[in-house]
């Protein structure tokens, strides 16, 4: 990667690593849809148990590949400057760009994709506390319905972007090790 100098120079490097770094969430969460779609509404505990085991091995892979990611970019744009202590600051721009492009991800498949099986849930639960509810609750229950994709696209957003600052916090704080102590010291302390 060659030097990066200038605030623009940083912030589009930062947007591209943050395109590659939402690819991983994008990818696992089209898996999990195709997933839910070809399941569709098996009630078969051996079906529900595969499913649910293949989603929390997709949410690990995504989690620590999302990190390894980070810090592989962090590190070759820090090594490109010579300035370690810039790698929070650029993780941070990575995660902001990621956590937008998942939000987005998370929309689009709220109205789009994942429609009809958003409203099935709701239709769902609604039936099941109907009967513990008064006309008023339930009334304002079904003026939030239409909104659930903005919330559920900004939670997804603030909770990205909490996670990549998390990262970026650990990653910067770690010191590459030598043979000869720490950042190349031969004394092992640190600058």
């Amino acid at each position: 990667m060659k030097e990066v100098t200038t605030k623009q120079q940083i912030w589009n490097s930062a947007a591209k690593d943050g395109a590659i770094l939402a690819c991983i969430t994008i990818g696992a969460g089209l898996i999990n849809i195709l997933m839910n779609k070809i399941t569709g509404n098996s009630t078969s505990p051996g079906t529900t148990m595969i499913a649910a085991t293949v989603s929390m091995l997709l949410w690990i892979v995504k989690t620590v590949g999302s990190f390894l990611l980070l810090k592989r970019q962090v590190t070759i744009f820090s090594n490109a400057n010579g300035d370690p202590g810039k790698r929070f600051g650029y993780g941070v721009k990575v995660a902001l760009f990621s956590s937008i492009l998942c939000a987005v991800f998370v929309a689009v498949d709220l109205l789009y994709i994942s429609a009809d099986t958003l409203s099935g849930t709701w239709d769902m639960v609604m039936q099941m506390y109907s009967g513990q509810l008064d006309s008023n609750s339930t009334r304002m229950l079904e003026n939030i319905k239409e909104y659930i994709p903005v919330y559920s696209t900004i939670g997804q957003f603030i909770w990205m972007f909490i996670i990549g600052i998390v990262f970026s916090a650990i990653i910067s704080s770690m010191r590459k090790s030598t043979p000869f102590g720490q950042d190349g010291n031969t004394d092992g302390q640190y600058n």
